[in-house]
């Protein structure tokens, strides 16, 4: 259901199965904090957000859903962290087949960064909405069935450039061998890592970070002086 604050006019998307049907409900509105009260009824599915997303297996309907879902008003629950320390790093792990993400999770934990797995490309969106997460990990294969990894893609090249500077993107593939960096180049992602070198994840990693780093050290330098 989608609801508008009265006092400051924020528009909010709440689960329909969180509103109990024929029953007054208020709660303080996450912006103003302002009660608001509604009385639910029969939702309209042409009105109502699906906080899930929908993508079709055309790749320019995915990209649309994106955008919708980026530009989607706030949303508490869209909130990947409530709180994270200052030098946390996080990563969102776009993974589709189970075990593949429990062992990139495992790795990335054994790194001290926080992680949210996803299941779709439209929540991929909606949660680096709210954050700048330090990792993307993109398998080649996720959501497979409407061409997630080419919608997640689109939307990191979409990314202003000083934003996407701060995102270190890793493909997992079944196709490229491990640190090409002429297919990571054409990809549009900073590295490639073989499904078969899984094992060797966090080194392959860490080193690649460190390169990426001193790579932009002068550059960031630069910046912070100005």
């Amino acid at each position: 259901m989608d609801i508008i604050c009265e006092h400051c006019k924020a528009k909010l998307s709440i689960p329909d199965k969180k509103i109990p049907r024929g029953k007054k409900i208020s709660f303080p509105c996450p912006k103003c904090k302002k009660k608001i009260h509604i009385i639910p009824k029969d939702v309209n599915p042409e009105n109502s957000i699906n906080g899930h997303g929908s993508f079709s297996n055309d790749l320019e309907m995915g990209t649309k859903t994106l955008s919708k879902e980026k530009n989607r008003d706030y949303n508490a629950d869209d909130k990947p962290f409530d709180f994270l320390d200052e030098d946390a790093k996080s990563v969102i792990v776009c993974v589709s087949d189970s075990g593949t993400k429990q062992r990139v999770e495992k790795a990335f934990k054994q790194m001290e960064y926080r992680s949210i797995s996803v299941n779709n490309a439209s929540i991929a969106a909606t949660r680096m909405k709210y954050h700048i997460f330090d990792c993307i990990i993109l398998s080649e294969d996720f959501d497979k069935d409407n061409r997630g990894t080419d919608a997640i893609l689109y939307y990191i090249q979409k990314l202003n450039m000083e934003i996407r500077r701060k995102i270190f993107v890793v493909l997992l593939s079944r196709r490229y061998r491990t640190a090409d960096n002429m297919s990571a180049f054409h990809e549009s992602v900073n590295l490639i890592i073989n499904e078969k070198d899984l094992n060797n994840l966090d080194k392959i990693f860490l080193r690649s970070i460190r390169e990426h780093e001193k790579f932009y050290y002068v550059f960031n330098n630069s910046v912070k002086k100005r």
